[in-house]
């Protein structure tokens, strides 16, 4: 089954974003969901099948999305898609406050103000947190998508998700480019 998911996310990051307009837009908000959901599949938080911890379990994987409405249907195809013995839940996130209930966090904002509002109430938390601004990987969140080539690739900040609680599987880790660890040293 793994191997399955990885040839699609494979195929998915050498797929072109697209050409121009608006098509082009739609093709892109398509991948990116299309990712975010793969994401989820490779990531496994801390009470994932460990009742022993206390915590409850919850029934949702919670995949929020700030300003959702830009994406069309793009998500539409996921929603209530089984994850790791789990329903995907696809909501809108109108708030740094509403964040707190997501599994995955998709910060689609421009503003660099609104991203770090959004860090800022997740932080600490087991909340897988991604954007799609230059160099926010390396600054603030987990994932971010960024362009090479036409092609949309994704940066990893391992020891961010580490320190939220998050485990990362090494197929998921094989096609990213790891940042922030250099700079952690040993």
């Amino acid at each position: 089954m793994w191997t399955g998911c990885l040839l699609i996310l494979s195929a998915l990051l050498c797929s072109p974003a697209g050409a121009q307009g608006t098509d082009s837009r739609n093709a892109e908000n398509s991948l990116k969901a299309a990712f975010l959901v793969r994401f989820a599949q490779f990531v496994t938080w801390p009470d994932d099948g460990d009742s022993s911890s206390g915590a409850a379990t919850r029934t949702n994987l919670v995949l929020g999305v700030v300003n959702l409405e830009e994406f069309g249907e793009a998500f539409q195809a996921y929603d209530q898609t089984i994850i790791r013995g789990r329903a995907l839940e696809v909501r809108p996130v109108s708030s740094p406050d509403d964040a707190r209930a997501c599994d995955v966090l998709f910060i689609n904002t421009d503003s660099r103000s609104e991203l770090q509002a959004y860090v800022t109430a997740v932080d600490g938390l087991p909340i897988l947190t991604v954007a799609d601004q230059m160099h926010a990987a390396r600054t603030m969140v987990m994932i971010n998508f960024f362009r090479i080539n036409r092609k949309l690739r994704f940066e990893i900040h391992l020891s961010r998700a580490r320190a939220a609680g998050l485990h990362m599987r090494s197929s998921l880790l094989e096609l990213a480019i790891i940042v922030g660890e250099e700079e952690e040293g040993p």
